[in-house]
């Protein structure tokens, strides 16, 4: 199974979260709630999250009283083919 990086599908769900909560605000008025520009507040809305660690997302989360918790579970390794038959 090949390296699937978790970051961007947290960077997406936390983003998701963020737009949710800031529900209908104006860019100006979630941007000034958020302590960012209404820039910014563009971006997150429509998914372009490449300039956003998920720690900042994490905080704006914070900002508008949301709390985040981590969740970590082993998956289940799929086993190895036996090469010879």
């Amino acid at each position: 199974m090949p390296y699937v990086d978790p970051i961007p599908e947290l960077k997406a769900q936390a983003a998701r979260a963020l737009s949710d909560a800031l529900g209908t605000s104006d860019l100006a008025s979630a941007g000034a709630l958020l302590g960012c520009d209404r820039f910014r507040i563009a971006e997150i809305r429509a998914g372009r999250l490449e300039r956003f660690s998920l720690m900042m997302l994490v905080r704006y989360l914070a900002r508008v009283h949301m709390r985040v918790e981590l969740s970590i579970t082993r998956v289940p390794r799929p086993y190895a083919k036996d090469q010879h038959g």
